[in-house]
């Protein structure tokens, strides 16, 4: 899968011209060190495919005068279909390295478990969550000579890796809210990446979001229906044994990456102001970012108490209607970029003036 950064702020957006300069593609197994991390250069090339997919590899090794045992590569897949779902797989699994002339043994295990849920709704992707976890640790329970596979050599290494990757169709716009963490010890690689494949496209042609190290990162990316979302998870864990003291015998680490998805132009938040105010004027659920309007109703409380009900969207006054005869239904305009605010302000014909107000979701 072929991707390519995008923007670096809070609220991201597809970009019209691909940046080649910064393109992320990467062979599999291929890593780049950074610090005492081995961190993976870039999501995995792949077709698209809807539903996910996650991968378990174990790579066991030792020099060659060294026999291994059991088989060293071990892999497990599982899959959802684009409908969601969850899945997870999970489980030990060990490699013997028995040395050449039978003076020293080293034993090496790994323990993996991946677990991931994507929930869809109306509009294509609603909700994700995909935790990974890898760690990889080599012993000496029998050194009477540790050259006994060359001096000086590798004696042995493990690697676990984890991968999954989740391709789910958009077909109504909206805000992907990211939220990613991951810790670890040793030499490891992590690799959290969220993408855009155009209509009709086979390959991500941008990047949303992209994070490689461990730490906690938050962020809210833009969907545009009729594309899909392409969401990676990468973890990895490295131990090497060249001695009996070796001191990157060990390594763990742990990612998560979750997202949850706003409709463009939904409430985010209830109707909140004084009892007269909710009573008196009903706020929608969604503003329509197609004709940039709101449908608002003042309610037969209002016909009752209220003299007058003045509405703003965003702090700037966009109606005020008085002497209300009756319930009615009406429309108020709303911008169509950027968070909308509306406010009720309610005049009552006895008492103070009270508000009510509701947040809804950008449209773009």
């Amino acid at each position: 899968m072929r991707m390519y950064l995008g923007s670096a702020d809070g609220r991201s957006r597809p970009r019209g011209r691909r940046r080649r300069g910064l393109a992320l593609a990467v062979a599999a197994g291929m890593v780049g060190t950074v610090g005492s991390a081995v961190v993976p250069a870039g999501p995995a090339r792949a077709a698209v495919a809807y539903g996910t997919t996650v991968t378990q590899t174990f790579r066991a090794s030792a020099t060659p005068s060294c026999t291994i045992s059991p088989t060293a590569d071990v892999t497990r897949t599982a899959s959802l279909p684009p409908t969601g779902g969850s899945t997870s797989l999970s489980g030990p699994t060990d490699a013997r390295f028995i040395y050449a002339n039978g003076d020293a043994v080293a034993a090496s295990g790994s323990a993996m478990a991946t677990n991931a849920s994507v929930a869809t709704g109306g509009g294509g992707l609603a909700s994700f969550v995909v935790a990974e976890t890898a760690s990889a640790s080599l012993s000496v329970f029998q050194a009477k000579s540790t050259a006994a596979c060359g001096s000086g050599g590798l004696l042995a290494s493990a690697t676990p890796k984890q991968s999954s990757l989740t391709v789910v169709p958009i077909t109504t716009s909206g805000w992907l809210n990211l939220a990613f963490s991951a810790s670890g010890a040793g030499v490891i690689g992590v690799t959290a990446a969220v993408g855009l494949v155009p209509p009709g496209g086979s390959d991500v042609s941008t990047y949303l979001f992209i994070q490689q190290s461990v730490g906690s990162v938050s962020r809210q990316v833009y969907l545009p229906a009729g594309w899909s979302v392409a969401i990676q998870l990468n973890v990895s864990a490295d131990a090497s044994l060249r001695n009996p003291i070796d001191s990157r015998r060990s390594a763990s680490v742990s990612a998560t990456l979750r997202g949850t998805v706003t409709p463009v132009g939904a409430a985010v938040t209830g109707e909140r102001g004084k009892r007269l105010a909710r009573h008196a004027v009903a706020l929608p659920g969604a503003v329509s970012c197609s004709t940039g309007r709101a449908g608002v109703r003042l309610t037969k409380v209002a016909k009752k108490k209220a003299s007058s009900v003045t509405f703003l969207v965003n702090g700037h006054k966009a109606r005020r209607l008085k002497r209300i005869k009756r319930a009615r239904s009406l429309a108020i305009r709303v911008p169509t970029a950027g968070a909308i605010t509306i406010t009720a302000k309610v005049t009552p014909k006895h008492g103070k003036k009270v508000k009510v107000r509701r947040s809804y979701a950008a449209c773009r």
